[in-house]
């Protein structure tokens, strides 16, 4: 894999001077063993959120993740949910960046008034001041797979309802409404253990349920369970889209130091 370095070392992510907007009031804790065992996850809720509210979104004007190691808060701060499964984006770090998990709340001054991007740019502040991040981007060539769409044409409809943009997901099977297609690629990603791009051009919402399929699963004899149809499969027969293996450039995070917040 080659890179190219683009950008310079930029001391705690985010300069003193650069900072202009901070949570009111915000805390990060490890989560703990006596912590929810379920609920992984959470997002950023701010004025022009496309989502409805659910028990997995936070109220207004809020930060909220449960059980998120540091690389996928990382990841909801700098990358939002519709690019590059984020994990993948970034690379260094001490070990327990990516296994280590933490519980993270910030709220903002002014809940009625603050959007979405910029509770994110208070979230990128709070990390980099309570893990003294460092770190620098990189331009690295993966390869991995494009989502596009398929020989025959696609085969689920634009959505017109004007329904808000919402998602579900309820053990393997996960729900979309009025989302772009985009907002698929994270989890064709972890499905596939590759970085996915959305290439289809699609910029419409649409309303549809995917089942991912389970990965191979080894016995003891040395060959695998059948899985039944792959994602692969399932993507064309139901969907009309394909993932085309490709060499893609990636801008990726070399986390080059960061420390245990105190509580």
């Amino acid at each position: 894999m080659s890179r190219m370095v683009i950008l310079a070392v930029m001391a705690f992510a985010i300069s003193p001077s650069a900072v202009q907007l901070a949570f009111e009031a915000a805390t990060i804790k490890p989560h703990g063993p006596d912590g929810p065992a379920i609920v992984v996850g959470g997002s950023c809720h701010g004025i022009d959120s496309k989502y409805d509210p659910g028990p997995f979104i936070p109220p207004q004007g809020r930060c909220v993740f449960t059980r998120m190691a540091l690389i996928n808060l990382l990841g909801a701060a700098y990358f939002p949910a519709g690019g590059i499964s984020s994990p993948r984006r970034f690379t260094g770090g001490p070990s327990w960046a990516a296994s280590d998990t933490w519980d993270v709340q910030g709220k903002a001054e002014d809940t009625d008034g603050t959007t979405e991007a910029q509770l994110r740019q208070m979230l990128q502040a709070l990390l980099a001041e309570r893990f003294k991040l460092q770190f620098h981007h990189e331009t690295a060539e993966v390869q991995g797979f494009a989502l596009v769409i398929g020989k025959n044409g696609l085969k689920i409809d634009e959505e017109t309802s004007g329904e808000s943009f919402s998602m579900t997901g309820r053990g393997d099977i996960y729900t979309f409404k009025n989302a772009p297609l985009s907002r698929l690629v994270p989890y064709l990603s972890n499905q596939v253990g590759a970085a996915v791009v959305d290439k289809t051009g699609l910029t419409g919402g649409y309303s549809f349920s995917i089942k991912m399929p389970p990965r191979l699963a080894a016995v003891t004899d040395g060959t695998a369970n059948d899985p039944g149809p792959s994602i692969f499969t399932i993507l064309q027969d139901e969907f009309g889209l394909r993932l085309e293996p490709q060499k893609l450039q990636m801008d990726v995070v070399v986390i080059d130091h960061a420390e245990k917040p105190m509580e």
